[in-house]
């Protein structure tokens, strides 16, 4: 059996695709022929190269979820999803922070202390290396100061 996925499912828009390219004409023809005869069906269309199926709809005349259920006979099923948690999102938030600032925060500094001086020209160029070097001396030295401190209370 040729496993159909969904790609893309919004309101008046779904995507399914196959991973079977080579017949995609034979695999989408039943859906096609019975999904086009449905009200507020606006167009469907095949993507023979990347072995997709659209189906643009009217959402106010057809539901995603009639569409959905109509696809069922195929097998085809939308996975559940959990939307994250806002804990989640902020510990993923916490994490992208500590895991870039030491990156960033060194470039920004530069960009801040050339717009500040309202430097151009080479003289801006050599005002921002000098800066952001000076900015992750600044930062090693933090960082192995906070070390040293965390090896003296262990």
């Amino acid at each position: 059996m040729t496993k159909i996925e969904i790609v893309s499912a919004v309101a008046g828009r779904l995507r399914l695709r196959t991973s079977d390219r080579d017949n995609v004409g034979a695999i989408f023809q039943p859906m096609v022929a019975e999904i086009k005869h449905y009200q507020g069906v606006k167009d469907i269309s095949t993507n023979h190269q990347t072995g997709s199926l659209t189906i643009a709809f009217d959402a106010q005349t057809i539901s995603l979820a009639e569409i959905l259920a109509i696809l069922e006979k195929w097998g085809i099923s939308q996975a559940p999803t959990t939307p994250p948690s806002t804990l989640d999102m902020w510990q993923h938030l916490s994490v992208t922070l500590r895991d870039n600032v030491p990156t960033l925060l060194p470039l920004l500094v530069g960009l801040v202390i050339v717009r500040g001086l309202g430097l151009s020209g080479w003289r801006a160029i050599l005002t921002y290396l000098v800066a952001a070097k000076a900015t992750r001396g600044v930062m090693k030295q933090l960082d192995i100061e906070q070390r040293y401190q965390d090896q003296e209370q262990a």
